[in-house]
């Protein structure tokens, strides 16, 4: 698999706010000009094809800057023996024969945790509510210090890491995922708007 935007510990990271930001968007650039890998960042991948777009369009977000990114995956056999190709193949974990491996999505953020990223998190959380299997674990609400620390979690995708799925209930799952990106989109695109207006004014 395509490894997930995941560079940094924000608990090990001592840079504030602004510095994080700064590195997140540096790493976008880089990964627009397919340079990644080459910043000094541990554990530093390419982000997945298909979370690319929403993770540029989030980190435009004044507030906001993600950590890590999947945008999930499907594939069956034949596209596991295609994809890894240049690997033994008696070594690749293949599903059943006319099944498929299917796995949701996610973003790890971190917000400024404010008075405007807290009205950004209260209409995301509306949106997960819409969709079956997704989830939002948000720390501000949580009460043990230690849990109160972690970054945002955002899952979407019903089902988690399966293996064995029925092929065409896998793209039935493929199509509700994408949809929340859009959706997920779209509730950004308005953020944006809102801010951009509220610069002007």
């Amino acid at each position: 698999m395509i490894k997930d935007q995941e560079f940094f510990s924000p608990h090990v990271e001592k840079d504030s706010f602004a510095k994080k930001k700064a590195k997140v968007d540096d790493f976008l650039k880089r990964e627009a000009k397919n340079e990644v890998g080459l910043g000094g960042f541990e554990n530093e991948g390419k982000l997945d094809e298909n979370i690319k777009e929403i993770t540029i369009k989030m980190n435009q977000l004044p507030f906001l800057y993600t950590i890590q990114t999947c945008g999930g995956h499907m594939h069956t056999r034949e596209t596991i023996k295609d994809k890894y190709s240049y690997t033994d193949k008696k070594f690749l974990q293949l599903p059943p024969v006319n099944t498929a491996f299917y796995q949701s999505g996610y973003i790890g953020f971190e917000t400024t945790k404010d008075t405007q990223s807290q009205s950004f998190i209260d209409k995301l959380k509306n949106l997960v509510s819409q969709f079956k299997g997704a989830t939002l674990f948000d720390p501000t609400t949580e009460t043990e210090p230690e849990r109160q620390e972690l970054p945002y979690d955002l899952k979407f995708g019903e089902g988690g890491s399966i293996r064995g799925i029925d092929i065409q209930k896998a793209k039935a799952l493929e199509l509700k995922r994408e949809k929340f990106k859009e959706e997920l989109g779209k509730l950004i695109d308005a953020f944006l708007q809102t801010y951009d207006e509220n610069i002007l004014t």
